[in-house]
């Protein structure tokens, strides 16, 4: 079954879009995600952090990044194999309200 999945942000690498003490909601999908989606992963050296898919690799795993400049490098990140993917990103709770996120930039309609 396909489910839904809520984390709390605990940084700001993600930020303008994210911002540390905003909530996202993410959605399991048995589809790869694709470049441009914000992803909710379950990192082996990190724990779970929520980042931006930049491309994917020849072995089909993510290639991640940060929003922000200051964010962590894709390079120390690495990449991502498929079942580390928690969720998709799809909307962000923030005291200003809630957000529906799209593929590319971040935020975007508010409820």
């Amino acid at each position: 079954m396909l489910g839904w999945r809520i984390a709390r942000v605990g940084g700001d690498s993600m930020a303008p879009g994210l911002k540390a003490g905003d909530y996202v909601i993410a959605r399991k999908s048995r589809s790869m995600p694709v470049p441009g989606d914000v992803v909710l992963v379950r990192h082996s050296a990190l724990g779970l952090i929520v980042k931006r898919v930049l491309r994917l690799d020849q072995t089909g795993c993510c290639i991640l990044s940060g929003d922000n400049a200051l964010s962590m490098s894709s390079d120390m990140i690495g990449s991502v194999a498929p079942a580390m993917i928690a969720g998709v990103v799809r909307w962000r709770v923030a005291p200003d309200g809630v957000f529906r996120l799209h593929n590319q930039g971040g935020v975007a309609d508010s409820l």
